[in-house]
């Protein structure tokens, strides 16, 4: 379901109306051009006894097509109540104890402040309670501006600098893809702080990567036009036997250091991509067919987390993106849900649990 338009009263009678025993709860995805008192939306709908987690992003996803303003509702059956984890600004991060982290017969979903500087940390402490064999998707909240605000929700309030945690009845089958490939490299980030790159190959980071692009772009960028062009040319972090880990720089700092969506190791091997617009449509429709490859299932919903700066690199096409996931998940009666997101997340059953930059997680929940 979409809401757009709606007073606060308005929503949580259409969220009431999605509800039943089977979905017990709803997740809520907020566009950040949306009109909402979040406060006011979480005492009405703990008045109506709903089990809820929502987060703004830059755009909302719903059927073929994104929007900056609605809200997108995904009726879900949690199990337990979804958890605000704090200490994304320090690191003292403590996930609760939760017996049903031991089924495997679960999924989990966990949004996180995507300006946050201590999403690895989170995700590493995330994965040592989980442990290998769970699937997890989500995603990094927050505004296109990137100014730090509130962006996620719970019964508990409305935070920042913050993650969400829920564990779901359902099972869930991920598609992780991104379609970049290597332009230059391999350089080592060989001194990092958090999401920060000081020094590629002990050289002041920025002078390394603008020269690294100099002849792909045609021309010297200089750092107040660094932003018009960084979206062209990520970094990609090496990672044995998958696909390269995206992280997209940002901004940079006055001593010409790069800020990065997500952390980036010290010593990490990294290599500056490229991306061609055919192939990160595809590379969209290959996760699709990932989330849709188990046997004998029958769907009941898909969750799109994808990347805000693949709609700001691809623009007007963006929209065959969305068209060929569509496509793909026709064979499904259901409507494609999901958020633009400030960086993603995903856990394949296999490995860490990883964040990514300018990359496509899909999930396909099912009995």
């Amino acid at each position: 379901m979409l809401i757009q338009n709606a007073s606060t009263e308005e929503i949580v009678e259409k969220v009431v109306s999605v509800t039943s025993s089977a979905n017990s709860g709803v997740i809520l995805l907020v566009g950040e051009g949306s009109t909402l008192d979040v406060d006011k939306l979480i005492t009405l709908l703990d008045r109506k006894k709903i089990t809820f987690l929502g987060a703004v992003f830059p755009k909302v996803i719903y059927d073929n097509e994104s929007y900056d303003e609605g809200i997108v509702v995904l009726p879900i059956q949690f199990i337990g109540t979804p958890h605000i984890i704090k200490g994304l600004h320090n690191g003292e991060i403590t996930i609760p104890e939760i017996d049903i982290l031991k089924d495997e017969t679960a999924s989990y979903i966990t949004f996180v402040d995507g300006l946050s500087a201590q999403i690895s940390k989170y995700l590493v402490t995330l994965y040592n309670r989980l442990g290998s064999g769970c699937h997890v998707i989500g995603g990094g909240a927050g505004s296109l501006s990137f100014v730090q605000k509130p962006c996620i929700f719970t019964h508990e309030g409305f935070f920042q600098d913050v993650a969400v945690f829920a564990v779901i009845k359902d099972k869930c089958k991920l598609g992780v893809a991104h379609g970049w490939e290597e332009l230059k490299g391999p350089f080592v980030a060989t001194k990092t702080d958090k999401n920060i790159i000081h020094e590629l190959n002990w050289q002041p980071a920025f002078e390394v990567y603008r020269n690294a692009i100099k002849d792909d772009l045609g021309q010297l960028i200089d750092i107040e036009h660094f932003s018009e062009f960084s979206g062209a040319y990520p970094f990609g972090m090496y990672k044995d036997g998958m696909e390269k880990i995206v992280r997209d720089p940002i901004a940079t700092t006055d001593t010409g250091g790069l800020i990065c969506v997500g952390e980036v190791p010290e010593n990490s091997v990294l290599h500056i991509l490229k991306g061609e617009e055919e192939n990160l449509i595809q590379a969209a429709q290959k996760a699709t067919n990932a989330a849709l490859s188990e046997k004998n299932i029958t769907v009941k919903e898909v969750l799109v987390v994808d990347c805000i700066s693949r709609t700001l690199f691809l623009k007007d096409t963006y929209k065959k993106e969305l068209e060929g996931i569509k496509k793909e998940l026709d064979r499904q009666p259901i409507f494609v849900k999901g958020a633009l997101s400030l960086g993603e997340i995903a856990s394949l059953g296999e490995g860490y649990l990883e964040f990514y930059n300018k990359t496509i997680v899909v999930g396909a929940f099912y009995e």
